[in-house]
């Protein structure tokens, strides 16, 4: 029956999604592209519009490979638009786009089916929501590794959670693949292996081993760029290119946060950059709170996978912009939105939050249609 629900859920929610970012891409291309003929206009408001920034150094691996800068980008979903394009004969940027669509999908399947492994199916509902409204969730129907990396991750840990730790290992590799903080999946396997074998060294067996899965997808990643580049290392070198530097995470914060104050900004610049402080404080506040809140508590292996997940972004801030992109890193940590989910008492009080959020959306992506940098 779960199962059955988790299909549903993914069903509903993804279409919920479309709906507001799709119709709301298409209202806004209005202004970018004549309208007829309509199928060039429909390419460019429902793919075209979506391949920016990022997306286009995905597609520039995919077409020509590595090369110094674009090592900071990993290499899972550059070869699969790479794949796609050559199976199927799409242009780059529709396969980037085919791809992010279609994780997103299974995705959103993945993470209902590990919620739903404990949680009520209301709360399980609201998370979702939460998630899929949120002001930069128009990430996920772009070329970027958003879907990939919510499906690669939500796996890891619901197969975790459920005892196959083998399967969870090769979800980890996949997931260290698209991403760094792919290794951040470490903690919630060693705490759910363990804990089903109630913490008694005596009962470890051979398939401990499986966690060695995730960080070789980063090794995997070194040797390519060993091989490309010469550098195996050329992935934390490439961080200069986005003046990334290392910092202690509390000094991050802080300077983040006095940024938005002593830093000359005005209109949407001012308004992107606050809304990114407001996220990773409330991330901290999750986090914080969480464990001292009997109706917010979730299940330790999240909190482990968000906690690390929170804290890498704010070890290496851009001399640019301290916070840069944390506001899209959040997309992925749904352990947060389990948290928000179960804050949330009263029906009327999601309603509003929710219909909020999915006006911070439009208002984000009207802003990315007109090329404007968010997150």
């Amino acid at each position: 029956m779960e199962r059955w629900r988790a299909w549903a859920y993914a069903a509903g929610l993804f279409a919920l999604h479309k709906m507001a970012v799709w119709g709301g891409s298409v209202w806004f291309s209005l202004d970018k592209h004549p309208l007829t003929p309509l199928i060039p206009f429909l390419h460019y408001a429902l793919i075209q519009n979506f391949s920016r920034w990022d997306t286009a150094w995905y597609i520039g691996i995919a077409a020509h490979g590595y090369r110094t800068s674009s090592a900071a980008f990993f290499p899972l979903f550059p070869y699969l638009i790479r794949y796609v394009h050559q199976w199927t004969g799409f242009s780059y940027p529709d396969s980037a786009w085919f791809i992010a669509n279609i994780f997103f999908f299974f995705a959103l399947y993945m993470v209902a089916k590990l919620f739903l492994l404990d949680q009520p199916s209301r709360i399980t509902w609201r998370a979702l929501v939460l998630l899929i409204w949120f002001p930069t969730a128009f990430f996920f129907a772009c070329g970027y590794t958003e879907p990939l990396f919510l499906f690669f991750t939500a796996g890891s840990l619901y197969f975790s959670r459920t005892g196959r730790f083998w399967t969870a290992g090769v979800f980890g590799l996949f997931a260290s693949l698209t991403r760094n903080t792919g290794l951040a999946l470490v903690l919630p396997f060693l705490y759910e292996y363990f804990r089903a074998r109630d913490f008694k060294w005596q009962r470890i067996g051979p398939d401990l081993a499986a966690v060695a899965l995730i960080p070789a997808g980063l090794e995997l990643y070194m040797g390519l760029l060993d091989r490309s580049l010469g550098d195996p290392l050329a992935f934390v070198h490439a961080q200069r290119f986005w003046k990334r530097f290392f910092m202690w995470p509390w000094d991050t914060v802080r300077a983040g946060t006095l940024e938005l104050w002593i830093k000359p900004l005005r209109g949407w610049s001012w308004i992107i950059h606050a809304f990114t402080v407001a996220v990773v404080w409330a991330e901290l506040v999750f986090l914080a709170l969480a464990p001292l809140v009997r109706r917010w508590r979730i299940p330790v292996s999240y909190y482990l996978f968000a906690a690390a997940s929170v804290v890498v972004p704010l070890l290496s801030p851009s001399r640019d912009w301290y916070f840069l992109s944390i506001s899209r890193f959040a997309l992925v940590l749904f352990p947060l939105f389990l948290i928000a989910g179960r804050m949330i008492k009263s029906r009327w009080a999601f309603v509003a939050i929710s219909l909020a959020s999915a006006a911070g959306l439009l208002i984000a992506l009207a802003n990315f249609s007109k090329g404007y940098f968010v997150a």
